[in-house]
């Protein structure tokens, strides 16, 4: 008996270190809600989110080697905060890359820009990641990118619009 505990144990720690789930609910339905505000398939944005920061992490922050930051779930770079905002936000309130809801909504109205400008939403997705002078400097940056997305994406068993879950 003692055995089978400590095995189930064993495999819920494993278990727990290789999955992940988006509980919550107003933050998944705001997502939903914008990617089809700008005609966005959610899956990917979410895809985009997982790749980033496993979603689950609003307070996320990665240095980059340039001295500038990166900041929440998707992973905003800081040296863009202000243009993103003088560019995209239409709010009256001040852009916050800090605040869940904002990151997530610059995110989708960044994308939806690169979709644009580049006319394709497999390049907007490389684009994401490298820069849109990246995306020409740097193809396999933008590809192996776009591989990881795919991979994430593929990680998504569960999609609603109150839950997600995937695995690592």
């Amino acid at each position: 008996m003692r055995k089978i505990l400590v095995v189930m144990m064993l495999l819920l720690v494993s278990f727990s270190l290789f999955a992940g789930e988006i509980t919550d609910k107003d933050l998944i339905r705001f997502v939903s809600k914008k990617c089809k505000e700008y005609n966005l398939p959610a899956d990917i944005v979410f895809a985009i989110g997982i790749n980033e920061s496993g979603f689950r992490n609003i307070r996320s922050y990665s240095d980059n080697s340039n001295g500038s930051y990166d900041i929440g779930i998707f992973q905003i770079n800081s040296y863009y905060v202000r243009y993103y905002e003088r560019t995209f936000w239409y709010r009256e309130e001040d852009f916050n890359p800090w605040n869940p809801y904002h990151n997530c909504e610059m995110a989708i109205m960044y994308l939806n820009h690169l979709r644009k400008y580049t006319g394709s939403l497999a390049d907007a997705i490389s684009a994401y990641n490298t820069g849109l002078r990246g995306l020409k400097k740097y193809p396999n940056v933008g590809y192996i990118y776009r591989a990881k997305i795919a991979n994430s994406l593929n990680s998504i068993k569960v999609f609603t619009e109150e839950y997600i879950y995937f695995d690592r």
